[in-house]
């Protein structure tokens, strides 16, 4: 193999945008089918539960989102039959800070947080809210929304952050790299949630067996979900690393403190660092294609 040849091969494996699409298309429609009946049964349950949760949960005190969190976070689990298991050996003692950070791989991260943690302000892609189901239950969850490519200092959403950070007692979450990646290596960040100037709690997501990135270019959503249920179950390891206070160089600039940020998440979860960026994603792209049309159209 040439060295040309190589090098197209290692782009390829390290591809952050390339969908893994599970087992064969033969076995995982017989696991679909013999799981169905729990699949149905937990989805069912969790969507008759989340109604008065989901209306109520506004206006509940921070206690009640916590205990509500974890519950519903849990039944969408297993319904989806993702083993969650939580690494936070390495935190620090004095607790973990408001915001949360890291890669992101999937709408289910969001999920995951809320069963680990309890109840966690998101800064989520606008989108999001529009999806079927998973999208009241995001909304009720009172996000801070960021309207696809125009990030968190654009959108002014940098501020409400900062806002939120500090008169609230909320955890928040944001996963700076603006869009799903397939956990092959760490894409570019962006500087919102850095400049706020605050601490950080750094997390990764691992999956071992199957990782549920979705590329819209590649499949729907249903199909998304499918390859999910057809499968026996889906280990993930969240890892919770220690806090990150960031330096007084890296608070005059952000761009500086989200990179130190991202070193450190590849150096531990052993994922090269890419220099593909928000920009380069098919969801990007596909959002930017879709604007396009609608303007024509007008």
């Amino acid at each position: 193999m040439s060295e040309d040849e190589k090098n197209v091969v290692e782009e390829t494996e390290l591809d952050p945008f390339v969908v893994d699409k599970g087992p064969h298309w033969a076995l995982g429609l017989l696991i679909f089918v013999l799981f169905l009946p729990v699949t149905v049964t937990v989805f069912a349950l969790a969507f008759v539960l989340f109604i008065p949760m989901v209306m109520m949960y506004r206006q509940s005190s921070l206690g009640m989102r916590d205990r509500m969190s974890r519950f519903m976070g849990g039944m969408l689990l297993l319904g989806g039959r993702i083993w969650l298991k939580v690494d936070d050996s390495q935190a620090t003692s004095s607790g973990q800070a408001k915001l949360y950070v890291g890669p992101h791989v999937s709408m289910l991260e969001g999920v995951m947080l809320g069963r680990a943690l309890g109840h966690v302000r998101i800064v989520a892609a606008e989108f999001s809210r529009r999806v079927p189901l998973f999208g009241r239950v995001v909304h009720a969850t009172d996000p801070i929304y960021v309207k696809r490519g125009g990030g968190l200092r654009k959108s002014g959403a940098a501020e409400l952050l900062k806002e939120s950070l500090e008169t609230t007692d909320y955890r928040h979450s944001v996963f700076p790299e603006g869009t799903f990646t397939n956990a092959k290596s760490i894409i570019q960040f962006k500087t919102g949630a850095f400049a706020p100037g605050k601490p950080v709690t750094p997390i990764i997501f691992h999956y071992t067996t199957y990782v549920p990135f979705w590329n819209r270019d590649e499949s729907g959503f249903g199909m998304q979900i499918y390859r999910l249920v057809s499968r026996v179950y889906t280990p993930v390891t969240l890892e919770i690393l220690p806090n990150y206070t960031p330096s007084e160089e890296e608070i005059a600039d952000p761009k500086l403190f989200a990179e130190n940020v991202r070193r450190l998440l590849a150096e531990k979860s052993g994922r090269p660092l890419s220099d593909k960026r928000l920009s380069d994603s098919p969801n990007f792209r596909r959002d930017v294609r879709a604007k396009k049309r609608a303007r024509g159209k007008k």
